[in-house]
């Protein structure tokens, strides 16, 4: 079954269910849980500017909105990390799945969409198509 599970939270409730989801499933196959919070890159901007500290900013709030939904799911009994990275949500997550092998990729059906998605598509879609692992989408 699985034993890793990397699980996209953006703050949308779409991302909330995909946490709880994959906090469940934790629970019961007694999976480790990667909870991956991305401070995107508005679209083109180079990723190795820092634009008037618009990107600390967004991973202050970032780090916020896990640790308020982590207090808020209270995931006892799971054994949970989390990472902040910073970048476009799609090649984040590929790049955590090729680093961190996950058995199980949890996203929600929709995040909170940029302009961005227009011109590369979304997410779910991208991430679905490329990783090697199971993926669950939550609705």
């Amino acid at each position: 079954m699985f034993k890793k599970i990397l699980v996209a939270y953006d703050g949308s409730e779409s991302s909330e269910r995909a946490l709880v989801e994959a906090l469940d499933l934790a629970r019961a196959v007694q999976a480790q849980v990667i909870v991956l919070a991305i401070a995107e890159i508005p679209f083109g901007v180079d990723s190795r500017l820092e634009v008037n500290g618009g990107l600390e900013t967004e991973r202050h709030h970032m780090h916020k909105l896990v640790k308020d939904a982590l207090k808020r799911l209270k995931p006892e009994g799971v054994k949970l990390s989390t990472e902040f990275k910073v970048g476009h949500p799609s090649s984040v997550i590929l790049k955590m799945v090729a680093d961190g092998r996950p058995d199980l990729v949890v996203l929600g059906d929709r995040g909170h969409s940029t302009l961005v998605s227009m011109f590369l598509g979304t997410t779910a879609y991208n991430v679905s198509r490329k990783v090697p692992c199971s993926v669950l989408l939550v609705k």
